[in-house]
């Protein structure tokens, strides 16, 4: 009985090694999709931005043609 815990104390630092190894594998795994998702993320947000001051560039200019015209003028 003895020397099955002794194997087992002793059998335990080799155990513990291969699970936090594993586990800081797995970590790096999830940091470098989180990082890869965050990068997707704000490629995304910066597209959505451009198109949308690209979007109110041409109403800036409909709404300076309208003044324009006399028929438009009072509508601003």
């Amino acid at each position: 009985m003895w020397s099955f815990l002794a194997k087992l104390l002793l059998g335990l630092p080799g155990l513990a090694d291969g699970l936090f190894g594993y586990l800081n594998k797995r970590s790096d795994s999830a940091v470098l999709v989180n990082g890869q998702n965050v990068a997707a993320d704000v490629s995304v947000g910066q597209a959505q931005l451009a198109a949308y001051v690209e979007e109110r560039k041409v109403i800036a200019a409909e709404r300076a043609a309208q003044h324009l015209s006399p028929w438009t003028a009072w509508m601003a």
